[in-house]
């Protein structure tokens, strides 16, 4: 099972376009995030995910369909055991509007149990961003640049039986005040966010309310987060100062 889904990736990403078609496009996109927590809990956290793909087709619906290799990772300093994972991974992601759907092969190690697996897994991803003002600079007769209200949520489950079942995500309103030289936007945000999985979730789980403030500047954001987290598999409640920097960056190499 796992050298078919692993041969099926491969040959989807890597045949020519001259055995069919001129694929549609080249996308590719960068994430990565920096942050550090003050209880002692997660410690400096690094993680993002780079990955390179191809456009093929366009369905009915408006349905495209890319493949993508890539590599993602995620560590941190404490509390590392169930949290710490990196590798390649390769998929076949079918995209319309704000949802992603995907199957794909990860190749994942797992540094501080000194193990590595292979596995296919299922995953949903799916991204709005709304501004609540609908365009207007004024909120309860005070001028601000703008109100957006944005969400993120991710559904997967893997097949290898180390993660499970599993969803992350955040929902978040925040307030654009004003707006400093170089483009950078000064917002305060409300946000809730979660992280839960079925297997090996210890040091995984994790929900709750934050407060936050943050500068941004395109896809750069700096900011700062005062949360109420919960770990339920620990049974354990804090409040949490965190600062954090986040990138993102996306392209096609055919225009």
């Amino acid at each position: 099972m796992r050298r078919f889904f692993a041969g099926l990736f491969m040959f989807l990403i890597f045949i020519g376009s001259a055995h069919a078609f001129s694929p549609l496009g080249y996308p590719g996109n960068f994430w990565n995030s920096l942050s550090t927590d003050f209880d002692r809990f997660d410690g400096l956290v690094e993680q993002g995910n780079l990955r390179q793909g191809v456009r093929w087709l366009q369905l009915p619906g408006d349905v495209s369909v890319n493949t993508y290799v890539g590599y993602r990772w995620r560590l941190r300093s404490l509390n590392r055991e169930y949290f710490d994972a990196h590798g390649p991974v390769a998929s076949l992601e079918f995209q319309k509007s704000i949802f992603n759907f995907g199957l794909q092969y990860e190749w994942q190690k797992f540094p501080p149990r000194g193990t590595s697996q292979q596995y296919p897994s299922l995953y949903v991803n799916a991204f709005h961003s709304v501004d609540v003002l609908g365009g207007s600079k004024s909120l309860f007769g005070i001028p601000v640049v703008g109100a957006p209200l944005s969400g993120w949520a991710r559904v997967m489950h893997d097949f290898g039986n180390f993660e499970g079942l599993g969803t992350m995500g955040y929902l978040s309103q925040a307030i654009e005040w004003f707006t400093l030289p170089d483009n950078v936007v000064f917002r305060t945000q409300a946000l809730y966010y979660w992280r839960f999985r079925t297997l090996n979730e210890e040091y995984f789980d994790v929900h709750g309310p934050a407060l936050g403030v943050e500068f941004a500047r395109g896809s750069l954001n700096a900011g700062a987060t005062h949360g109420w987290e919960r770990f339920p598999s620990l049974g354990r409640s804090t409040q949490n100062f965190r600062v954090y920097l986040n990138w993102f960056l996306q392209w096609d190499l055919k225009n």
